[in-house]
């Protein structure tokens, strides 16, 4: 049978984002059955307020409760509003910050605070809210498909600029190498261990081993974000004097993920003396004076390619190791012409990112008016009497 987590729901919307089999998720722990129309609310992270109607008869997991309003007094369909409102959530998370794991346990579900007006009002409310609600919905869609688009935009100019260069007119030779394809016939073709040292990072080490043992900041692949390098709240690990110097970070190196988000990377714009790097990071410095920030636009190239994936194999959990990074194929311009192709993708990339962002600040806008309209219209700070 269908089996619904808490994973399944899209927060604040009451929308169901997969519907998969308790066999296809390899499901063992505890499952409740529900029946098509109940009501399914998460007790885990009430703050996300996640909550559907079943759209058929299911399983939900050990961490949603089944509810099902009483037909003489309570539309299903408006519970399901009054379960995604602000006041409910505020309720949900006061209560769960009450146990030792914040949930919302029975008790305080069964003595939660419901409001409704008659049925009738009950129904205008719900056609309402869904009317409003497909609006704002279908300006989020276009967004987020702006965003789409925007990206794989970004990701095509970067492709382009590093395995292609700036000239369109340029005479081109074959690179022998199947992701990267034509290249400018004057550039070189190589793998990154011909022009960098890839160096893997340290295995987390909590307990001192030697007497001259030093106790450092260590950068973990969760330090690479999708804004940079975040150095906040770094963990701290134990290395002997001779790792201190074999994993030291210089201005100009590039950190790439090995596991996890393989591939993200970061080019340290300063030194970080003292500090060191996990094992599921590699350290990529260029030996001869190229330039980092084309060996990063490189990679992010051949990872949004999925040619980084081909490369780590087809292992449950893909891990570019430092032998796959040094096996990467390399095209390589002048390095004059490795700095104009980064002074371009600089300002390109800078203009496209800001599109994102504020699309991304829009949704979120929206978002919020859309959880505050439901909130309005359910507690009737919303008159809906007499809307069509």
């Amino acid at each position: 049978m269908p089996l619904i987590a808490p994973n399944h729901i899209e927060p604040e919307t009451g929308k169901l984002t997969a519907l998969e089999s308790a066999e296809d998720q390899g499901a063992d722990s505890g499952k409740y059955l529900v029946t098509q129309g109940q009501l399914i609310y998460s007790k885990i992270r009430p703050n996300l307020a996640k909550a559907i109607t079943a759209p058929t008869d299911c399983l939900c997991s050990a961490d949603m409760y089944g509810l099902s309003p009483n037909p003489t007094v309570l539309e299903s369909d408006f519970a399901l509003r009054v379960l995604l409102s602000r006041p409910f959530t505020d309720y949900a998370i006061d209560s769960s910050m009450r146990v030792a794991m914040p949930k919302v346990n029975h008790e305080s579900l069964g003595a939660a605070p419901i409001w409704f007006p008659p049925l009738e009002e009950q129904r205008k409310i719900v056609d309402f809210i869904d009317r409003e609600t497909d609006k704002i919905d279908a300006l989020i869609a276009k967004q987020m498909q702006l965003i789409t688009t925007l990206r794989e935009d970004r990701a095509a100019t970067i492709t382009q600029a590093v395995t292609k260069g700036l000239d369109p007119n340029i005479e081109m030779k074959d690179s022998r190498a199947p992701w990267v394809g034509d290249v400018p016939a004057h550039w070189s073709v190589a793998k990154i261990k011909h022009g960098f040292s890839v160096t893997l990072g340290k295995m987390y080490q909590g307990e001192v081993q030697g007497a001259d043992d030093l106790q450092l900041p260590h950068l973990k692949a969760g330090s690479l974000t999708a804004a940079g390098l975040n150095l906040d709240d770094p963990m701290l690990c134990w290395f002997a004097p001779a790792e201190v110097s074999s994993l030291t970070l210089r201005k100009g190196d590039i950190l790439v993920v090995e596991g996890g988000a393989i591939g993200r990377c970061v080019v340290l714009d300063r030194d970080l003396p003292n500090w060191g790097f996990q094992k599921s990071l590699n350290r990529v410095r260029a030996l001869y004076g190229d330039s980092p920030r084309f060996l990063a636009y490189l990679i992010e190239a051949a990872t949004l390619s999925g040619h980084v994936s081909i490369l780590c194999g087809k292992a449950t959990i893909s891990h570019f190791t430092a032998e796959k990074v040094e096996a990467l194929e390399w095209p390589h311009p002048s390095v004059d012409e490795q700095a104009a192709i980064v002074a371009f993708l600089d300002a390109r990339c800078a203009q496209v990112d800001d599109l994102i962002w504020k699309s991304t600040e829009m949704i979120d806008t929206l978002r919020e008016y859309r959880s505050a309209l439901i909130t309005d219209a359910v507690t009737g700070r919303i008159n809906v009497q007499g809307v069509g």
